[in-house]
């Protein structure tokens, strides 16, 4: 009984020989691999607009700190797309790190991600419930249901049906929210161009001096707005269920990823600016610029559900990322070796399982509060893109290929550049929580180790 039931919902079973159906094209492997960055523009911007709203007189900087994450953007994508060319079997930061660096910092890598993919899962499920509640305010003391609802009946079932069916159903509106926003991009800029709307009244004229404090505000608010960028490593992770040629549909969904999400962050960014919006307790930026745009008509719920849509598809990049990174720290011996198994679907359904509960326990202690989520969010992701970069310098100094000198020059710079943001965030962010995932990497990394140390035994043993 319970086998039928289980088979409803998840499907029938799928038999090895099936796996290359199992691959997807790059048209579909933008809005699976890509939504949670795609969806980052829902709270990016307004992250930034929390943090300098606190000091009035630094809030005529946000247009610069938009501009220094666009550009970091820029190097982060072309950096990636040089890790998926030297590592082509996929496991991103991880897989490159284990070859050209060694255990440690792949492991340390691998402990990153594994914290950033989880809060990735509830940054993205929480955000996707308040861009809803602010739109029907009567929904926001069920907020937590509708997250664990959201995690448990709709991600986990659907990835655990397979990679192609969740990318059937995540794809339209992944594509349909990329439409609301350009829409709302150039419905702003036609108002001004061509109606000549006047900008709203500025909550400052002009910005004061920069001083220590200032700095570090602006730091933290640079630090907050790039939780825009994290997924950006998840296609180079995600390389396998690419159809071929692999090594280069990864690469130009990459760069598709890249040209969106630079030109939906300025084109937001300018019109905040423009008209002049500042955060708001009770309704999000994102639900202030569209109304300010369109008024409470269809448009708005149109671009409201589909950025809650988008939000909880977010998460789904989690889902296709972790778990084949699972698959390879099982394979190494680094985690339980059930974590490379294959479901009865051909996805990776342990993996599965462990990213909603983990997200899930998440959510339930933080109240599913995004701002406080956010305070633990991108050092893992930042700190996986150094050590992968640096990889990546190791492995052209080692292959003095045609024109490795470049190549090198471009994964030192996003290296040096990475570092130096993870240096940031934990300096803004420390207090606010980000110790609590300085005291997890290390503790997943031990963790790691004695799993590695215990199959080496159970080995010697049966020699």
């Amino acid at each position: 009984m319970f086998s039928r039931l289980w088979h409803w919902v998840i499907g029938k079973p799928l038999g090895n020989d099936q796996i290359e159906h199992e691959r997807i094209p790059k048209w579909k492997a933008l809005p699976i691999f890509s939504s949670d960055a795609l969806s980052s523009i829902g709270y990016g911007p307004e992250q930034i607009a929390i943090v300098l709203a606190a000091a009035p007189a630094l809030y005529a900087y946000f247009g610069a700190v938009v501009l220094a994450i666009i550009l970091l953007l820029g190097i982060v994508a072309v950096s990636y797309s040089q890790v998926i060319k030297a590592n082509p079997s996929g496991g991103g930061s991880y897989a490159i790190a284990m070859k050209y660096l060694g255990a440690y910092p792949a492991l340390v890598a691998g402990a990153a991600l594994f914290a950033d993919y989880i809060l990735t899962v509830a940054v993205s499920v929480s955000s996707g419930t308040q861009a809803i509640t602010s739109a029907f305010p009567a929904l926001a003391p069920y907020h937590l249901y509708m997250d664990v609802f959201v995690l448990v009946c709709v991600l986990m079932i659907l990835n655990l049906r397979g990679v192609q069916e969740a990318a059937t159903a995540f794809v339209w509106p992944t594509y349909l929210f990329i439409g609301a926003i350009f829409a709302t991009i150039i419905a702003g800029l036609y108002q001004i161009i061509v109606l000549h709307v006047p900008a709203g009244v500025a909550a400052v004229q002009s910005s004061g001096p920069v001083g220590a404090i200032s700095l570090f505000i602006l730091m933290r608010a640079f630090a907050n707005g790039c939780s825009s960028m994290t997924g950006i490593e998840a296609i180079a992770n995600g390389v396998p269920f690419f159809k071929e040629p692999q090594e280069r549909n990864a690469m130009i969904t990459t760069g598709v990823l890249a040209a969106i999400l630079s030109t939906m962050l300025a084109g937001i960014g300018y019109l905040i600016i423009y008209f002049h919006l500042l955060p708001s307790e009770d309704i999000t930026l994102m639900s202030e610029l569209v109304e300010q745009i369109f008024g409470r008509g269809f448009m708005y719920y149109f671009v409201q559900v589909m950025t809650m849509l988008i939000l909880y598809l977010a998460a789904n990049t989690a889902y296709n990322a972790l778990p084949p990174l699972l698959y390879f720290m099982a394979r190494d011996g680094y985690v339980p070796r059930y974590f490379g198994n294959r479901g009865e679907r051909l996805s990776f359904s342990n993996g599965i399982v462990l990213l909603t509960i983990a997200a899930a326990a998440l959510i339930i202690v933080f109240n599913g509060n995004v701002e406080h989520l956010i305070s633990l969010y991108a050092i893992g992701v930042f700190l996986s893109f150094t050590i992968a970069q640096t990889a990546m310098v190791v492995h052209w100094k080692q292959s003095r290929g045609k024109n490795w000198k470049f190549y090198a020059f471009i994964n030192g710079t996003g290296a040096a550049v990475t570092a130096l943001v993870v240096c940031v965030i934990l300096l803004t962010k420390f207090i606010y929580g980000a110790w609590i995932v300085v005291l997890l990497i290390p503790a997943l990394v031990c963790m790691y180790l004695k799993i590695h140390h215990h199959y080496d035994d159970v080995r010697e043993q049966l020699l």
